[in-house]
């Protein structure tokens, strides 16, 4: 472990040397110094002269902190902050502090922050119960708590940067320039002892929009879902729980779901109430009610919250099964069930793809005030996550402003120049994880977090480094889908491929009007060319030959757009028509059938306008479909009554001899990968 105290002054690294030193106590000792632990100390100044001093500043540090984390955990104290001045896009005098902070949090997701002095108290706007939150989230007395990883944001400091930027407004505001930026509002657990589980489902559910923490430990589980739950992390909206959950420290019966894990993680009930009360006594039936009584809420308030509990189980029978599937019958809980494929599988059998939805409302600027005008139902993600961004809405009410006379810049057609910087050090540290050999599934899912928060710092506005950025993305996701053994070995890809068009017409936008299809196009055919090669060295046979007939379809797309030579658009029929082949088995048995059974027709047709082929009729090469296979297959002749006869048999024959060819190519492909 490696504690970083960063201070503006002497003065204020005492307090954090104190921390640092009390975390220390009970550790082992290895020449009276504590065994794994380094203390590092950072000195920021308050007044930086110039932009430039400000970036290198950020470069000189971020470096030194990616030395740092290759060798351990980092932990970093600071001597005192403003809350509502974290914002990397704009710098305050007397807060330098501030600005780089915000830039070092959004930059290194996997370092834990904890702050001393709170700043902002008893100031004009000041909002006391958000400091107070902000306190109780990120204070330095939650260092001593048990150790919840940072990486998928599960405190929401990340979120709280982020918001800072979209929320900041007046004349200096950065809101334009900010407001394509997602937000992760809630709160979602996985909670497993195997962490490659807890890992995979807390990014599944990072990535489609929730602040994670995964969970392995028993420590970790009662700090958020016990008896006494700290209050900062209130009551989570969604958890993925193994059901047969055996902590390290041996916590047993905890696969009993009504009789042991209720009872000593009760904060679960909240997220999933029986449907309906059991009934009361028969004597406080009749009982009078008092009139202090207050009424009976909601039996099932899950309409009105909208939690979701997931269980994940290899589906085992035990003793405690026909309890637990009454426990689970009550309370409409989901049932996931090992091995599972993939990120995507997760979000899809879950049902959370359809039943996660929320009320988008946007503001815009009238009159010198912000007002909620735009209300748009989103689906599939958690709330305050829209991605890829809704640039024609965005766009809408950017238009409404300016005919209100909002005359305010913003960051135009690239993303803003701090976003790009912290995109680059991100992105600069995930390609460093792929230089080596493959990653392993924590250090694959640390990639794509590195990757994901990149790409929606960019937002799509930087084309060629959001580019990238996705593709990271992705390639990381394969890699910890392909890595671990509790996924299965068939990984639907449809739903990665829909995914990736998306994005990729997302970003293609910001290139001029004539080229946005092909940058589409080439965007998709160079990610998916890069998963190719990660299949092919796990050697998932069935999802490579996949991504090549999407690969095929999208360089045949490109082929015929091309506007130097406008008469390529008539080869189409003949490019989706080998796609269609090339795409299965079955289908080039049905496209052989058809053929057969076309060319017989016309074949019958040809025979009775030339009346019969006189002496040959007793023959069943002369009857249309002994015509019809024997010309397609090669096995007969020409056909020489009439000259339409014989175009017919020219036809089967060429057709005959491409098809072959195309069999000949899709077998080799099969025999030679398997």
């Amino acid at each position: 472990m490696i504690f970083v105290s960063i201070a503006e002054k002497k003065e204020g690294f005492a307090a954090l040397r104190c921390g640092v030193a009390l975390c220390s106590v009970g550790r082992p000792q290895v020449g009276g110094e504590p065994a794994n632990l380094q203390r590092k100390e950072l000195s920021i100044p308050s007044e930086m002269a110039g932009e430039a001093e400000r970036l290198a500043a950020f470069v000189d540090i971020a470096a030194e902190f990616s030395k740092w984390l290759k060798e351990d955990e980092v932990t970093v104290l600071v001597s005192r902050a403003h809350p509502f001045r974290l914002n990397p896009l704009r710098y305050r005098d007397g807060h330098g502090l501030e600005f780089l902070l915000a830039m070092l949090i959004l930059a290194f997701p996997e370092i834990r922050w904890f702050f001393g002095a709170i700043r902002g108290y008893g100031e004009s706007n000041a909002d006391t119960e958000v400091l107070d939150g902000f306190r109780a989230r990120h204070g330095l007395f939650n260092l001593f708590q048990p150790q919840q990883a940072a990486l998928f944001d599960g405190a929401g400091l990340r979120d709280w940067v982020r918001q800072c930027a979209k929320d900041a407004k007046g004349s200096d505001g950065t809101k334009k320039d900010a407001r394509y930026i997602p937000r992760r509002e809630q709160l979602a657990i996985a909670m497993d002892e195997e962490t490659d589980y807890a890992n995979l489902h807390a990014y599944a559910a990072y990535r489609f929009g929730f602040r994670a923490l995964a969970i392995s430990g028993r420590e970790a589980a009662d700090a958020v879902l016990g008896k006494k739950p700290f209050p900062q992390w209130g009551t989570p909206d969604l958890v993925l729980e193994d059901l047969f959950l055996n902590f390290p420290t041996g916590d047993h019966g905890l696969s009993d779901l009504e009789g042991v894990r209720e009872k000593e993680f009760p904060v679960l009930e909240q997220l999933s109430p029986p449907i309906q009360k059991p009934s009361p006594p028969i004597e406080e039936v009749f009982t009078p009610v008092k009139e202090e009584s207050s009424p009976i809420k909601d039996a099932y308030p899950r309409n009105e919250k909208r939690r979701h509990r997931i269980l994940v189980t290899s589906g085992q029978s035990t003793e405690h099964s026909a309890k637990n599937r009454k426990y689970i019958a009550e309370r409409r809980i989901r049932l996931l069930y090992k091995p599972l494929a993939g990120i995507f599988s997760i979000w899809g059998k879950s049902g959370l793809d359809r039943r996660l939805r929320w009320p988008d409302k946007m503001e815009r600027k009238k009159k010198d005030a912000w007002i909620t005008e735009v209300e748009k139902t989103r689906r599939g993600t958690g709330k305050g996550y829209v991605w890829p961004p809704d640039w024609r809405e965005i766009e809408r009410i950017e238009r409404k402003e300016r005919q209100d006379g909002d005359e305010s810049k913003s960051g135009g057609h690239s993303s803003p120049g701090i976003l790009l910087l912290i995109a680059r050090s991100l992105i600069g540290r995930a390609k460093s994880m792929l230089a080596k050999e493959s990653p392993s599934v924590e250090e694959a899912v640390r990639g794509a977090v590195l990757a994901c928060d990149a790409l929606e710092l960019l937002g799509g506005k930087t084309p060629t480094t959001a580019a990238e950025a996705l593709s990271l993305k992705h390639r990381f996701e394969l890699h910890a889908e392909c890595q671990f053994v509790g996924v299965e070995h068939h990984i639907p890809m449809k739903p990665r491929f829909e995914e990736i068009k998306r994005e990729a017409e997302s970003i293609a936008r910001w290139f001029r009007p004539q080229e946005k299809d092909r940058a589409s196009l080439n965007i998709r055919m160079e990610l998916i060319n890069q998963l190719i090669g990660i299949l092919r060295a796990y050697n998932q046979f069935d999802e490579e030959q996949e991504c090549l007939i999407r690969v095929r379809r999208l360089h045949n797309s490109l082929y015929m757009q091309d506007r130097k030579h406008p008469w390529r658009v008539l080869f189409w029929p003949l490019l989706r028509y080998s796609e269609f082949l090339f795409k299965s088995f079955s289908r080039f048995a049905l496209a052989i059938f058809l053929w057969i059974g076309g060319l017989s027709g016309l074949f019958a047709w040809a025979f009775h306008a030339y009346g019969g082929a006189p002496g040959k009729t007793q023959n069943i090469d002369a009857l249309p479909f002994g015509n019809a296979i024997g010309t397609f297959f090669g096995t007969a002749p020409v056909t020489s009554y009439g000259h339409w006869a014989i175009a017919l048999s020219v036809l089967a024959i060429i057709a005959g001899l491409a098809h072959l060819g195309i069999f000949i190519s899709y077998l080799y492909t099969l025999v030679s990968r398997r």
